[in-house]
């Protein structure tokens, strides 16, 4: 498995995360009903534990035709704003790398 690829897995689990809740939300309301809007991300969860070993640290040394990889593909996949998505991957790798790295703490 490339960075790349490791990267792609780790966005893609906290962007189908956030698309979760924010579609749980939009009733105002949320409940056990809402459990298969969060089937797409928890399915990613068994990909995202082999890809990070591959991802510790890296993502900070992403080239710039990287980072423009992975902006437009992830602008396509979940319809992001060009002028915010450099921001929300750099915020969504924080996250996953934090919750996963979160979850190995207590597990151990």
């Amino acid at each position: 498995m490339t960075k790349m690829e490791a990267i792609k897995i780790l966005l893609n689990f906290v962007l189908k995360l956030q698309k979760g809740i924010s579609i749980s939300l939009e009733d105002g309301k949320f409940d056990i009903s809402d459990i298969n809007n969060f089937k797409d991300a928890f399915l990613q969860v068994p990909y995202v534990s082999v890809a990070l070993p591959y991802i510790k640290g890296s993502f900070k040394d992403i080239t710039m035709e990287e980072l423009s990889e992975l902006k437009l593909h992830f602008a396509k996949e979940f319809d992001l704003k060009d002028d915010k998505i450099e921001n929300i991957i750099e915020e969504s790798l924080s996250i996953g790398l934090a919750l996963f790295s979160l979850v190995v703490k207590i597990k151990s």
